[in-house]
């Protein structure tokens, strides 16, 4: 029976921006199963359309490793941290990985909100001038502030908000 140093988890890896590819190629090449979740769109120019091999997690690097053996993967360029939750690495499970693997082969678009705000979501203003205020945030977050459409005001105002300052609904 495997101790709990030797059972494998995926752990998520934090890489500078743009990095995914090769840090999860120098990864595999050292013995390390990463893996970096990659789906093929179709992108719109003015000009014309063109297949592109996107990254779904920005900065993000899968790895199969054991919690004794997972501080290995910092022989690597390029990785920042462990991505944390609660104070610990985040951990997925086999299912998790399954998963991710199947939104690769959907032929939709796929786009993944890497913060609790998404566009069109219905929020409530929890404190300045317009505490109570109920909106929809109205393009992609981008940064700290939220553009929100607010209807009740008898006209659709846009607010840039701190994303603390709201809540989903």
């Amino acid at each position: 029976m495997k101790t709990e140093q030797e059972i494998t988890k995926y752990y998520v890896l934090y890489v500078q921006a743009r990095t995914e590819r090769k840090v999860e190629k120098a990864l595999n090449k050292i013995g390390i199963n990463a893996y970096v979740p990659i789906q093929r769109q179709l992108h719109q120019w003015k000009d014309r359309k063109s297949w592109v091999d996107t990254v779904l997690f920005n900065n993000y690097v899968f790895v199969e490793a054991t919690p004794k053996s997972k501080n290995s993967v910092f022989n690597v360029n390029h990785i920042k941290k462990f991505v944390q939750f609660e104070g610990k690495p985040a951990c997925l499970n086999s299912q998790d990985i399954e998963l991710i693997h199947h939104l690769c082969l959907v032929n939709d678009h796929v786009e993944i909100c890497q913060n609790f705000y998404c566009k069109g979501q219905e929020v409530q203003i929890l404190s300045g001038q317009l505490i109570g205020q109920k909106g929809k945030i109205i393009d992609e977050p981008n940064g700290k502030k939220l553009r929100i459409e607010i209807e009740s005001l008898g006209c659709f105002a846009k607010v840039a908000l701190e994303a603390f300052n709201v809540r989903v609904i």
